[in-house]
């Protein structure tokens, strides 16, 4: 397993759970992936019920039957402890139901230890609803090899609701995802910056954006106001020491560039921390981009630039580009193909 970090990292994670063969398996695969998380167990109602009402925690992990886990979910929900629930004698259609019904995140196999941890970053990444659409996406093959692809039939009318509802969410999130964000856009090209004005007033009336034409003003409006999101040109502007600034307020930023477009660039973007590095030729796309850089954390940001860009930047650079990044292309590719 990579020890890319990891959104676990410094997490504190409890599994709950009477087979203490289970409990070594997940610990390890848990440390494995991030060794700064804590890793509390226990391997029987009374101890987790004790825990849930003491401490808190990031992430809980329950197993179904022998710990009463249904029990132990309701306590952890009333404390908006995110909640995975693993299970193998409890695996059917009803406990999948019933476990999204009482608030759980996830619901997995025990056959799928091995997988835990994407699961837990997905869903310490996504809200309830696109995280139960991205989990039920992920093991749908599974589920229907278990139970026969017709097994949302019996409970029709709950998966109609679910998916309704799931469709509103996506409807409200892309409308709402810039609502009222502040945004600095800084470029010495005035047409550069009437596009962007553009592109995300269009997508978002209500939000508020600033624009720079030079270093000096854009450090000004840097050190007076909180910006949501903060877009750099590369050259022109001191693009780069900009991103310095930037991140020691920690504002999200992404860098967008023209002549600045090489793999040097991209590496130097990532390694000072912008959370996007974007061509001019995507200013179409703008929106999108800006969208997952406020969702997404720094290395899940960075895979989705790379799941989007990583075709343009084949065509773009030489072929060798993946090695002038300076980085471990077999890590980083890890992280773009994830």
């Amino acid at each position: 397993m990579s020890q890319r970090e990891s959104i676990l990292k410094g997490k504190r994670v409890l599994v709950v759970d009477d087979e203490p063969d289970l409990l070594t398996v997940l610990e390890e695969e848990i440390l494995e992936a991030c060794p700064t998380c804590r890793f509390d167990k226990a391997s029987n109602y009374e101890q987790a019920d004790e825990r849930l009402r003491a401490e808190t925690y990031d992430v809980v992990i329950l197993d179904i039957m022998g710990v009463r886990g249904f029990d132990l979910l309701s306590r952890a929900v009333k404390r908006n402890f995110p909640v995975a629930m693993l299970t193998a004698h409890a695996l059917s259609p009803n406990a999948l139901k019933r476990s999204m019904e009482l608030g759980a995140r996830a619901y997995l196999p025990k056959e799928k230890l091995g997988e835990i941890v994407p699961f837990l970053e997905d869903m310490l990444t996504y809200e309830y609803l696109p995280g139960w659409k991205r989990l039920l996406r992920k093991l749908e093959v599974f589920f229907n090899a278990r139970w026969g692809p017709e097994w949302q039939q019996s409970e029709l009318d709950f998966w109609r609701e679910f998916e309704e509802k799931t469709e509103k969410g996506e409807r409200a999130m892309a409308e709402s995802i810039l609502k009222g964000k502040k945004i600095l856009a800084v470029d010495d090209e005035p047409d550069v910056l009437m596009v962007l004005e553009e592109e995300i007033h269009e997508a978002c009336p209500d939000c508020k954006f600033d624009k720079a034409t030079t270093c000096e003003d854009a450090v000004s409006k840097l050190n007076s106001t909180p910006y949501d999101v903060v877009i750099l040109d590369i050259m022109g502007v001191k693009g780069f020491d900009l991103l310095d600034l930037a991140v020691s307020k920690k504002l999200r930023v992404a860098m967008l560039t023209a002549h600045a477009l090489s793999p040097e660039a991209l590496k130097l973007s990532f390694e000072k921390k912008a959370r996007a590095y974007l061509p001019k030729e995507k200013l179409g796309e703008i929106v999108p981009f800006l969208e997952d850089v406020l969702k997404y954390e720094y290395l899940p940001g960075w895979k989705r630039v790379m799941d989007k860009l990583k075709t343009f930047f084949d065509a773009k650079f030489e072929s060798d580009w993946e090695k002038k990044t300076g980085l471990d292309w077999q890590e980083w590719g890890k992280i773009s193909r994830k």
